[in-house]
């Protein structure tokens, strides 16, 4: 009598996928530490020229309008391998005191991941949305939307400091929209500027639609009056 084969099933490696979604978070992580020093570098010379002028005012005798109110920063973990990078909080424009709980590394990816995710709801493929970054690329990483800097210089960098007013503020915006930019994102770090540049924001609310309101993570516009969508 014949005995039947016994069958057996290949093994699935499943772990091969979970070492792959590991390597591509580790990945991510190291280009957000990346971009955090670059923010902690531009932070320590906006505050480097805000001492300048503070200085400069004290000694011509004029009262220093500037305030500006920073919360303490944030040190990784002593068994962090990053236990030495501070994460600064964004600096305020002049006259504007701007007062931001702590947020360490992954409660700032965790914010990323949402952007990401609200943007992907909103914003089509493709398509150009500026953000109001602070130069940090990982803003401007959106899963497949064409994400750019706002405001920027011509060849696409950050500009390098927030708008003085509302005037230059507009100018910014429109000069985007002609560039081609359709979407507008304000991550939930930079929502003061709704109500710090006032003038700015009536116009934006003038010339552009509401998409997306979620102040935990960020508010989307679309540039252009609900009427022309």
């Amino acid at each position: 009598m014949t005995v039947p084969r016994t069958t057996r099933r290949p093994v699935r490696r499943e772990f091969d996928t979970e070492a792959t979604d590991v390597a591509h978070l580790l990945a991510t992580q190291s280009d957000l530490l990346v971009a955090l020093r670059k923010e902690l570098a531009q932070v320590r010379t906006e505050l480097a020229q805000l001492r300048r002028s503070l200085e400069r005012a004290r000694v011509e005798g004029e009262p220093a309008s500037a305030k500006l109110a920073l919360a303490p920063p944030v040190v990784e973990p002593p068994d962090s391998p990053h236990a030495t990078l501070e994460l600064a909080q964004p600096v305020a424009p002049e006259g504007l005191t701007l007062v931001e709980s702590p947020m360490d590394s992954a409660a700032y990816a965790r914010l990323i991941t949402r952007i990401r995710s609200l943007a992907r709801t909103v914003v089509p493929f493709n398509a150009v949305v500026a953000v109001v970054s602070r130069g940090d690329e990982a803003l401007v990483d959106l899963d497949g939307r064409i994400a750019w800097h706002f405001p920027r210089l011509d060849d696409g960098r950050w500009l390098g400091h927030h708008p003085l007013d509302s005037r230059e503020a507009i100018a910014h915006l429109e000069r985007i929209r002609r560039q081609g930019a359709r979407y507008l994102l304000f991550p939930s770090t930079a929502l003061w500027w709704l109500t710090h540049y006032e003038e700015f924001t009536r116009h934006l609310e003038s010339t552009s639609t509401p998409l997306a309101r979620h102040d935990d993570a960020c508010r989307i516009f679309a540039l252009q009056p609900q009427e022309a969508r």
